[in-house]
């Protein structure tokens, strides 16, 4: 069969990810198998430890527990799974597993751009095992634990990363259309003119704007985007600390295409108290002299997803 790490969700449903604290990270031992579970919406990746790795059936076993207890939120006729081994433990043969489920309905949702474009998919990739894939070829670190956002246009990927830490991977419902929906609503201004506003100004106010010309900029009722998606850091921040057990936090880098915006670096890094950078992901990676010029953040999940070699 096809090792599938795992599958990705699309932006166009990015609301239906639960918040952090609604994530569930739960250990559960019975006949031998012991499961973690990450479940994030239609995305589904858990962490099995199993004995005696040649039987399927304990495989199967640990689907039907995971399903029982309704960690896996799709129906058995619409859900695919799949599965990496990771590690076989040589003294015991005992193996780790990454499982990985998701519904016909999103994979073919998918696929069908890609048949329709003439291409033919051979890998399905999670966004967030690419931006850590990403890292570990242009990052050189031994030891503590990092934080990645790879922000887009409709949603951002958060993950937690280290050479010995534990895994952590969600999505936030935010990116860089709603900062545009932002300026829209503070600015009066159409969507291409606030479009253009964003790429020019970020979060930065234009000194030849009035502060006085729109009223609704007074208007705090409703959080800004930068704001929802550092409240979420936050929260991600306190589980994964208290789940994890170390605080060891050293840096966070921003990737994406929104990760450009002038401000937001400065921005998250104060109201994280976390050091914050904009991450170059061709240190590693040699390229023609013509494109030495072109070292854009938005390519970090392109070349995670290019180090896939099966």
């Amino acid at each position: 069969m096809c090792l599938l790490e795992a599958i990705f969700g699309p932006s166009a449903a990015a609301g239906s990810f639960s918040p952090a604290a609604e994530l569930e990270d739960i250990y559960r031992q019975e006949e031998n198998t012991i499961i973690e579970i990450i479940n994030t919406g239609l995305l589904c990746l858990s962490l099995i430890h199993i004995s005696e790795p040649t039987r399927l059936l304990s495989i199967s076993y640990a689907v039907f527990c995971l399903k029982k207890k309704k960690h896996i939120p799709i129906s058995g006729t619409d859900m695919i799974l799949d599965y990496q081994v990771l590690s076989v433990e040589e003294k015991t043969n005992n193996m780790n597993i990454l499982l990985a489920a998701t519904s016909k309905e999103l994979l073919n949702e998918h696929t069908s751009t890609l048949v329709s474009a003439g291409l033919t998919p051979n890998i399905v990739d999670i966004d967030s095992l690419a931006v850590a894939n990403s890292f570990a070829l242009n990052a050189f670190v031994e030891e503590g634990v990092y934080v990645l956002l790879n922000l887009g246009a409709h949603r951002t990927n958060m993950v937690i990363w280290g050479p010995e830490a534990r895994f952590f991977a969600r999505d936030i419902p935010y990116g860089g259309y709603n900062v545009t929906r932002d300026i829209m609503r503070k600015r009066q201004m159409e969507f291409e003119e606030a479009d253009e506003y964003k790429l020019k100004w970020g979060l930065l106010d234009d000194p030849s704007i009035s502060e006085s010309k729109t009223i609704s900029m007074l208007d705090i009722s409703e959080k800004s985007t930068e704001d929802a998606i550092v409240e979420e850091i936050r929260r991600s921040l306190r589980f994964y600390v208290k789940e994890a057990g170390t605080s060891d936090i050293r840096k966070l880098y921003m990737m994406g295409g929104t990760a450009k915006l002038k401000g937001l670096q400065e921005y998250i890094q104060e109201k994280v108290s976390i050091p914050t950078d904009v991450f170059m992901p061709f240190i590693n990676v040699e390229m023609p002299e013509k494109f030495m010029d072109k070292k854009d953040p938005q390519l970090a999940l392109a070349i995670g997803l290019a180090m896939r070699t099966e």
